[in-house]
């Protein structure tokens, strides 16, 4: 060293610091720790290739850029670009997890679907079964509907059969005294003095007054009677037609129900009569010039 110049010693410190930079900037890339979220790693051969590609300054250049912290700048800038990196993955890490979430919750209405449909489909069971047991309570209470309406008429039947030898007679005056009303002695006095037809009092079963007293009106109360047979009880009624313009009035006797009915029918009876016209009433039928009247309502 002492024989060499002062321009070959400065030529041999200039290419010893160069081969040292070279050394330093090896290392550097060998050994290179980074730090990223998931804790600590290695360098890998990408990250070297990566710090190749920011091309550091030649090591004869005598200008060296450093940073505060005491490297190379083009290092810094490896730094600051694995921190864009760390950034941008984290953010991707952020949308998994609210992918994760979504697709939870994706799953979650999707098995709701599942049991809705499962529902919907007992639902439709269980419906088919009430419309078919509707449709036989349905039919029960049809054919229910049915069996009252002809026991009901079987009902109003008998009870037309057991009224068939009774008439009912209006206006005669009431008793309301202490002593017992002796009905059957004064049917046989009216139909003697009134109907000309003596001796109707043998033929008399029962006679009593039906219905509440009327105070506040003092109408008498009408008398219904039972005959021997049919036959005696026709022949006072066809001589009922004598007490025409009197306050008496004789009737045959029915049911509540065909009395309702014919109440009904007697104003078209005597319509039909005033207009020269054939009407008679047959227990709850009335018929004009031999044809049955069917009231509008029925027809609709």
């Amino acid at each position: 060293m002492a024989d060499m110049s002062v321009e070959e010693e400065e030529v041999v410190n200039s290419r010893g610091d160069a081969k040292n930079a070279e050394s330093t900037d090896e290392e550097i890339h060998l050994r290179l720790d980074i730090e990223t979220k998931n804790g600590k790693c290695m360098c890998d051969d990408s990250l070297i290739q990566l710090g190749n590609n920011l091309d550091p300054p030649p090591a004869h250049s005598n200008t060296r850029p450093y940073d505060a912290q005491g490297r190379p700048t083009w290092v810094s800038e490896i730094f600051l670009k694995l921190s864009i990196i760390d950034k941008k993955l984290s953010k991707i890490n952020e949308i998994n997890v609210k992918l994760e979430r979504v697709m939870q919750k994706v799953h979650t209405v999707e098995a709701e679907m599942d049991n809705l449909k499962k529902t919907s489909g007992n639902m439709g069971n269980a419906k088919g079964s009430l419309r078919k047991t509707s449709d036989e309570v349905k039919g029960q209470i049809s054919e229910l509907a049915k069996a009252q309406k002809t026991m009901e008429d079987t009902i109003t039947d008998l009870q037309c059969r057991s009224m068939r030898d009774n008439l009912l007679f209006f206006g005669l005056a009431e008793y309301r005294g202490d002593r017992r009303e002796k009905c059957a002695a004064l049917i046989s006095d009216f139909c003697e003095t009134q109907l000309d037809l003596p001796h109707i009092g043998e033929n008399i079963e029962r006679a009593h007054r039906i219905g509440k007293v009327d105070q506040e009106r003092d109408k008498p109360r009408p008398i219904v009677v039972k005959f021997s047979s049919y036959r005696i009880r026709e022949k006072v009624r066809e001589n009922a037609p004598k007490l025409a313009g009197t306050r008496f009035s004789i009737q045959e006797q029915f049911p509540k129900k065909i009395q309702e009915a014919r109440s009904k029918l007697y104003p078209i009876m005597n319509e039909a009569r005033r207009n020269q016209k054939r009407a008679s009433l047959i227990r709850d039928k009335l018929y004009i010039n031999g044809e049955e009247y069917i009231p509008e309502s029925a027809n609709t």
